[in-house]
């Protein structure tokens, strides 16, 4: 609750900032949709394949209009990721790692009217980790040598420590269309969060780990203040 509280002040701190600028309209409303994604694991310049899980993300999003083609789109969201390994391959495991985080992008935006309006979007994202479990899990190593059979169950149990990273910090770019109506306006969106941070704390396991994902989304966002 905490980590969810903080990230709400800091999406209402940003709009407020953002607000002081000389926006036209601020729009906020709900957002959800689909997630696939997947991890890299990228070892000795080999970029090994790890398949993808999906999953899904529900939340808020705000939008404020400086111009009628330039605006400020931050969101925050809960969202589900995760990766998995098949047998097939030679990691530190084998199987799913389902996890959750708390994602607060801050998007430029670019715009255009219509009863149809196509916009693009980029920025920042930060993804603060709320969750990570493991299902079906076959661990190797020597660390995890004690442990027969398939593992289910969080990732910080301490039969099993799952070393690493719980925040990432990436880039998400994308682009959508805005249906305007009566009350507010109708969108969908598809974007790509391509993540910067090596999320691997494990010492002894060699390589990088990044975070990818393409999501797509619908929601509504209302009106709630004019300048």
């Amino acid at each position: 609750m905490r980590i969810l509280r903080s990230g709400a002040l800091a999406t209402c701190l940003g709009l407020s900032a953002a607000a002081s600028l000389a926006a036209q309209e601020l729009t906020i409303g709900p957002k959800g949709g689909l997630n696939i994604t997947r991890m890299t694991f990228e070892e000795a310049g080999i970029d090994h394949h790890i398949n993808s899980r999906e999953g899904f993300h529900i939340g808020a999003v705000g939008v404020l209009d400086f111009t009628d083609y330039l605006g400020l789109q931050m969101e925050i969201a809960y969202s589900q990721k995760g990766m998995a390994a098949d047998e097939q391959t030679d990691y530190t495991f084998q199987g799913a790692m389902d996890m959750a985080f708390l994602d607060i992008p801050m998007l430029i935006r670019f715009g255009a009217d219509g009863d149809v309006a196509p916009h693009l979007f980029a920025g920042p994202v930060l993804a603060i980790e709320v969750s990570c479990k493991l299902n079906d899990v076959q661990l190797h190593g020597d660390r995890n040598q004690h442990l027969t059979g398939l593992v289910n169950g969080d990732c910080d149990d301490a039969d099993f420590d799952v070393q690493r990273e719980t925040w990432d910090l990436g880039l998400r770019v994308g682009a959508g269309f805005d249906f305007p109506t009566t009350w507010g306006e109708a969108f969908i969106d598809g974007m790509y969060d391509f993540g910067l941070r090596d999320m691997n704390a494990n010492p002894d396991m060699p390589g990088s780990i990044k975070g990818r994902g393409v999501c797509f989304s619908a929601g509504f966002r209302f009106p709630v203040a004019n300048w």
